[in-house]
């Protein structure tokens, strides 16, 4: 439950999203941490 975050209404994995959705959610304590990019991101 931890990384569900709701995005325009919607409930979704925020592993998923761009990196930069990533951090905002992180920022605002919506997710524990950062997950390691992966190549090419």
């Amino acid at each position: 439950m931890a990384w569900n975050v709701m995005l325009n209404g919607s409930i979704v994995d925020a592993r998923r999203l761009p990196r930069h959705l990533q951090e905002e959610a992180y920022r605002k304590g919506l997710i524990p941490y950062l997950p390691l990019e992966k190549d090419g991101e």
